[in-house]
């Protein structure tokens, strides 16, 4: 049920640093790298744990939605901890899905805030360039996992250097509440030159739930 973007080649151009989190919007077009809409990839049954734990946004009208994690999942997180991110897409439901999204998280909208509400401050790395595309589909009940780079957790972790893209620059003591906006791109294909939409496949966007967790100081017991 994963789907690793190791794999798939994708030429970045360069890089800019953000304070605040940024989305670039790629359209789904015929020279995105591992772009094949007449081959989706499928899904797979997800583990029932998961399903109940994973914080879900709303779905689409279609049962389309979605989720992050961040591995390991834990409620306390050291400063400077570097940790996995994945999103899963899950159909909840009745008919199959068909849809196309950008690999690796890049484009990912971060909304980070504390516990009364005040915005988080995040050091995000936004890669610009060609990206990789893959198209799904989705039977009903079936979810698939995309690894995203990895995130640095409180002030002493550092982003960028090809292993993380964002930092969250939260003091120890500090409860992050997160959600994150993904764009599911129009997926189009060529006919006599011209790019045309392909109806049948979802496009829009999404929320996910909200992840929650406590920085502490280095060497505190995390669980």
């Amino acid at each position: 049920m994963t789907t690793n973007p190791a794999f798939q080649f994708a030429a970045i151009l360069f890089f800019s640093v953000t304070l605040w989190p940024s989305a670039v919007l790629h359209g789904a077009n015929e020279g995105s790298p591992g772009y094949d809409v007449d081959h989706p990839k499928p899904g797979a049954p997800i583990d029932a744990e998961k399903l109940r734990r994973l914080a879900w946004g709303p779905p689409a009208t279609n049962g389309l939605r979605v989720a992050c994690y961040f591995e390991p999942s834990k409620q306390v997180y050291a400063d400077g901890e570097v940790v996995k991110r994945w999103v899963v897409f899950h159909n909840s439901g009745k008919e199959p899905v068909f849809f196309t999204v950008s690999l690796g998280g890049n484009d990912d909208g971060w909304t980070a805030v504390d516990e009364q509400g005040q915005k988080v401050p995040l050091h995000h790395v936004t890669y610009w360039g060609l990206v990789p595309l893959a198209t799904f589909r989705l039977e009903p009940g079936h979810a698939t996992e995309i690894e995203c780079m990895s995130t640095g957790m409180g002030a002493s972790a550092k982003a960028g250097g090809g292993l993380t893209d964002t930092e969250i620059l939260a003091k120890p003591g500090t409860t992050c509440r997160l959600r994150w906006t993904l764009c599911v791109v129009e997926t189009t294909r060529k006919e006599k030159g011209n790019s045309v939409t392909i109806a049948s496949d979802w496009h829009g966007t999404l929320t996910t739930g909200e992840v929650r967790f406590r920085i502490v100081e280095k060497g505190a017991a995390a669980k």
